[in-house]
This record gives structure tokens, sequence and C-alpha cells, in this order.
């Protein structure tokens, strides 16, 4: 039997390398190779064991690399059936780079022995930061508008301060721990409980996994107060350097006030700030920057500091923060010729002994009046009275006397150190005086 089995020996051989080689091309065609390209994310593993090694106040955030792109070769019958969930696709923190990249391993789950993955060059890049804690006050706001006739008042919250941990980087950018409370339509106080959260400077929620906040709710109280509207009456003491004049009274805004308060707290409110038919009175007291003014003048009456009390609030922000904003106007003076015609001056303090007439015998005489532009232009065609008091004279002569003026147009005056020439003539009665006269 043995000799049988060796008989040919070198031709049996050849016969089965044959048949190998002739089932492998068999194969190749009924089951060709192929390649297929797969994307699968990247699953980082002993991260604490590594980070324990940097430090335990260390968290990792991958910036890149999330996912892995690789391309697996095999058999069509076999390629075709697998996908991404078929690989372990991972990065081992263990393999921590001093540039903080980590290698992404990619390994079949099955059929390891049939398909080849090519090699490939994956890398996740992370980032670590420092764990940090700070504490942080309690910020809350309202949503929405009370009832007519009503605003918000005192707010509460208990804790007012609360511990947040988390990424140092992330913290830097946090600005608020805030809660937002509707109070629309409210007519009485209200009491929640809410959860606080993180905003940055913009407003946006911070949204983080690693943020632990110190608690999970923060109970809130909104007090809701009635709210009443007044007149303000801003009293500036200002005044204008010589040759100027101020234009008007000076002008302020806002000119009426929303104030809130309890309802008990009312009558004090208005005794304590002299309220009176509506009206909440202020004055500004002159100071060294609002005298001898020779330009107009902005400013801000700050009322918070006045109305500050846990009994009374300002609603307006802007006016709690900014104050009561005025202007002053002011202009140079300028001077102009009136012509006034001479039987329109008066003689004020006039004596029935005696008689008085101008010595200029012009019917109209030239006066210079001052005052702004504006209200300089308007006296010309306005109403004004020119009159010489001669209520000193006592007997006849001649004198020159201080030419005097009123006039309907705001600010405007006769220029000083103007006189005219009078002729007094005795008129031979007994000596009286009358109220006023005119000649």
């Amino acid at each position: 039997m043995k000799k049988k089995l060796t008989n040919n020996l070198g031709m049996k051989l050849a016969a089965l390398a044959i048949a190998v080689v002739l089932w492998l091309i068999i194969q190749s065609f009924a089951d060709p190779q192929t390649t297929k390209d797969l994307t699968a994310k990247v699953e980082v593993r002993n991260a604490e064991e590594a980070l324990q090694q940097q430090d335990e106040n260390y968290i990792y955030a991958v910036v890149g690399g999330e996912t892995a792109s690789f391309t697996i070769e095999g058999p069509t019958s076999i390629v075709s059936r697998l996908t991404a969930s078929d690989f372990s696709v991972y990065a081992d923190m263990r393999k921590l780079s001093q540039v903080y990249s980590v290698p992404v391993e990619i390994v079949p789950k099955r059929y390891a022995s049939s398909i080849s993955v090519r090699p490939h060059a994956n890398t996740i890049q992370v980032e670590l930061d420092e764990i940090v804690e700070k504490t942080m006050s309690v910020s809350v706001a309202t949503e929405g508008t009370p009832a007519d006739g009503y605003a918000v008042g005192n707010i509460t919250s208990e804790p007012n301060l609360v511990k947040v941990r988390g990424p140092k980087k992330v913290l830097e950018n946090a600005d608020t721990l805030g809660i937002y409370v509707n109070v629309n339509g409210l007519k009485k106080d209200v009491t929640s409980e809410e959860v606080p959260k993180l905003y940055d400077k913009n407003g946006d929620e911070i949204i983080d996994k690693n943020i632990e906040i110190g608690v999970t709710s923060v109970k809130v109280t909104i007090e809701i107060w009635e709210a009443r509207t007044y007149k303000v009456d801003l009293q500036i003491v200002c005044s204008a350097a010589e040759g100027y004049s101020i234009v008007g009274a000076p002008v302020y805004t806002p000119q009426e006030l929303v104030i809130a308060a309890k309802p008990e707290d009312w009558v004090d409110f208005e005794a304590n700030y002299d309220v009176k038919d509506g009206v909440l009175p202020f004055s500004v007291v002159s100071s060294d920057s609002l005298t001898n003014l020779t330009e107009s003048k902005e400013g801000a009456f700050l009322i918070s500091d006045r109305i500050a009390s846990d009994k009374y609030k300002i609603m307006d922000t802007q006016v709690r923060e900014n104050g009561i904003i005025y202007q002053i106007t002011v202009e140079p003076n300028v001077t102009v010729a009136l012509p006034v015609s001479t039987d329109k001056i008066q003689f004020k303090g006039a004596r029935k002994d005696l008689t008085y007439r101008l010595k200029e015998t012009d019917e109209s005489i030239s006066l210079n009046i001052t005052g702004i532009g504006s209200e300089v232009d308007k006296a010309k065609n306005d109403t004004y009275e020119i009159y010489l008091d001669v209520s000193l004279i006592t007997e006849p002569g001649e004198y020159p006397v201080k030419v005097e003026g009123n006039f309907a147009a705001e600010s405007v005056n006769l220029a000083a150190g103007q006189e005219l020439t009078i002729i007094v003539e005795s008129t031979g009665e007994a000596e009286s005086t009358g109220e006023s006269g005119e000649s």
C-alpha cells in the first residue's frame, strides 16, 4: 500500500499544486478582492488613568479628529457586509504625546483574518483644562410686564451666592448665574423655585457637561408693587457770564417718572418728597460748573440716591443709572440799534409843579439794546417800554437821566450807560408830586 502511495510522488504533488492554483483562480473570479471607505466616530479610552498622571484637577476636550476615515480590503462577499460598527475605532489616552495628540487605532471586530485595514494616520487632538471653582451671585431678571398700575418691586433669592465648578476656560467666559421669572399680568407677589443657568456676556446660555452648579434650584420671591406716574419739576439755578445770556429755561428729560411702592408707603413717600398735585419737585443747587456760563451745558441730575430706598423704586432703568438729563442753552449777546419814537418815552415819578421834555428835538432817537440774536430781532417788533426816572429831580434845570426799559422779548435789555438829557421847567403851580407822567 505504501509503495502505491509513493509511486509517482512528484507527479502527484504537481497535480495537487495545479488543483490549488485552479481553485484560487476560480475563487478570484467568483469572489474578487475589493476595497471600501468607512468613517467612524473615535472612542476615547483610558482618559481617567491618563489624566491622573497629569493632574486630577484637569479634564480633556477633543478639539480635532473626532472622526476617523479608513479603507478596508478583502473579498467582496465579506467587505460588502461590513460597516463602521464592525470596527473598534479608538484613541488610547495613555499614548498622549507632548503635543496633546493621540493616534487612532482601528481593529476589526470580525473577519480579522480575511480583511485588512490600509495604513492610516488618523489622530485626535485634545486640549487639557484646569477644573476651578468660583462663587457667583444669583441674578434674577423678570420677563413680561405686570398688570396695569403695577410694577416689580424688591427681588430676593435664596441662596444668593452659589458655587460653580467647571473648566477654567469655560468659567472665564461666564458672566451671570441667571434666573428668568415671568411676571406678565401679575398683581401680587410671587414665590417660586427656579433652576439657575450660566450665561456669557452676550446673554447666551453656556452649556457644558463638565459644569457643576452647586444647587439644583433657587427660591425666588418677587414683590409686585403699585406704580404711580409723577410729573417732574426740575429747578436749575444757573447764570451766564457777562456778554452771554441763557436762552429760555433749561430743558430736561424725562418730564415724568414712574415710581413703585407698596400701598402702605405712599403717604410717607409724598410727604418726604414734598409731592403736590402729582408733581415731584427737585432742585439743582447752583455750583461753579453752572455759573458764568459761556457755552451751552449738558448734565445729569442723579436722583437714584435721593429715592434709593427699600420702600420706593424708580421704574425707568436709564433714569436710575443716568439720572435726569438736562440742557442749558447759552448764546453770546449782540448789540443792535433800536429806533424809538420820542413821543413814546415816558417820564416816571413826574411832579405836577414841573414839566419835562427831551433836549433832543428829533422825532426819533436810536438806543442800543443787547441780548441773544433771535430775541433781539424779535424785540424790534414786539412790545416794549422806554422810560426816564425823574422822581429825584425837584427843581427846574437841565439833567442827564439814565434810560431804562422793559421788553417783552426774553433776555433783552437796554445796553448799559445810555443817557438822555432833559429840560425841566416850573409850571408855576404849588409844589406837589404825582405818581407818574408823560410829556
